[in-house]
């Protein structure tokens, strides 16, 4: 009786030494492939300190450089894309 106690024990560890890798690859490689805003695109970040950052972001023909703090998103500036003069000219 006590061997079929450990066994199943061994049998459980090993299905969960298997089964948590997978589970957790797969829900990163499932949250990838959920992109839902394929028309925006964050250009660049900068984090300013905790919970703080701007972001510039392409959408729709413009960059819009935005604040972003834990409670508010705010646009500070807005710009036409155009073409960057120096990776034209190599």
């Amino acid at each position: 009786m006590d061997i079929s106690i450990w066994a199943s024990f061994l049998r459980v560890f090993v299905v969960l030494l298997i089964m948590a890798p997978a589970v957790y690859f797969t829900t990163r490689w499932y949250g990838r492939r959920q992109v839902i805003g394929r028309s925006i695109h964050i250009r660049e970040s900068m984090p300013l300190g905790t919970g703080r950052a701007l972001y510039v972001v392409e959408w729709r023909g413009k960059e819009y450089l935005l604040g972003v703090t834990g409670h508010s998103i705010q646009r500070l500036d807005s710009l036409p894309i155009v073409d960057d003069p120096v990776e034209g000219d190599h």
